[in-house]
C-alpha cells in the first residue's frame, strides 16, 4: 500500500510531533540535574543513538530501539568516574577495608 519512502517520511512526522508535544516531558522526568540534558548534549545523544541502530541493522544485528535510547540517556546523566586517590601510601590495606 504505501511505498518504504512514504512509510519513512510518514514515520519521521510521528517523529517529531511526538518529540514536540511529549518529548520535553520525557527529559524532565528523565532530568536529576538541570545542567545534565542540554540541547547539545540532546542532539549528540540523539545522533550516537540512531548511529548505533543504523550500524546495527547494516550489521544485521537486532537492537531495541528503546533500550538504546535509555541505555544512552543513562549514560549522559552517569556519575563522573572518581578522581585518582593519589599516593598508593595513602590507599589503607585490604583488611581494613574488607575485614578479616
Amino acid at each position: 500500500m504505501f511505498s518504504k519512502v512514504a512509510a519513512a517520511f510518514l514515520m519521521s512526522i510521528a517523529f517529531l510531533l511526538g518529540a514536540w508535544t511529549v518529548g520535553r516531558e520525557v527529559v524532565t522526568t528523565l532530568d536529576t540535574d538541570p545542567g545534565v540534558f542540554t540541547l547539545s548534549t540532546s542532539v549528540v545523544v540523539s545522533s550516537l543513538v540512531g548511529g548505533a541502530l543504523f550500524v546495527g541493522n547494516y550489521a544485521g544485528v537486532p537492537a531495541s530501539t528503546s533500550m538504546t535510547a535509555v541505555g544512552a540517556l543513562v549514560a549522559a546523566d552517569a556519575p563522573e568516574p572518581t578522581p585518582d586517590i593519589g599516593d598508593p601510601e595513602d590507599v589503607p590495606p585490604s583488611s581494613e577495608l574488607f575485614g578479616p
